[in-house]
């Protein structure tokens, strides 16, 4: 039974939800540690590329107008990327910036189909956890080991949570 299972087609519906449990579970570790954070975040983009590939639509008619032109400029970027100083140095920021970009259209369909209320409390729960986790390495010095390596990895954190607030408010904008 389990080998029929896994032979049959994986139905839309069903890749958009484990598109949002991921979305979810990046959410709830994106305050915490911003790898943990990908690890969720990376699976969750790959099957909403798989979605768009079999022919799923794309439910965020907010961005209708704001694709064509986004699509222009990575093709644009990765035309001249060769032309460069570091050309390969290129190639790497252009994808890193279209995964990024590709997070926001990614949790507002994930805002449609869990609701931004848990999508919230996932973010506020994770940041529950590191505010805790502050306060006690400043209460007991030295026995609580670092979460976090640097203000660099905060700022991957944020710049993160600004693309998963702007999905949010995107679709709260059209609901």
């Amino acid at each position: 039974r389990l080998l029929m299972m896994l032979h049959q087609p994986i139905r839309m519906q069903t890749l958009s939800r484990y598109r949002a449990i991921l979305c979810l579970l990046a959410a709830l570790a994106l305050p915490l540690k911003l790898i943990v954070a990908y690890l969720f975040l990376i699976p969750a983009l790959a099957l909403w590329y798989i979605g768009l590939f079999r022919g799923e639509r794309i439910r965020m008619s907010v961005f209708s107008g704001t694709l064509t032109p986004f699509l222009m400029f990575a093709l644009s970027a990765l035309l001249a990327a060769p032309f460069g100083i570091d050309p390969m140095r290129s190639i790497e920021k252009i994808a890193g910036f279209s995964l990024l970009a590709a997070t926001i259209p990614l949790y507002y369909e994930a805002a449609a189909t869990l609701g931004t209320v848990r999508i919230l409390c996932s973010l506020l729960i994770g940041q529950s956890i590191a505010s805790l986790h502050s306060v006690l390495s400043a209460s007991f010095p030295g026995t609580i080991p670092p979460m976090f390596l640097g203000q660099v990895t905060e700022s991957g954190q944020l710049a993160l949570m600004i693309v998963v607030a702007l999905g949010l408010v995107a679709f709260l904008s059209v609901r």
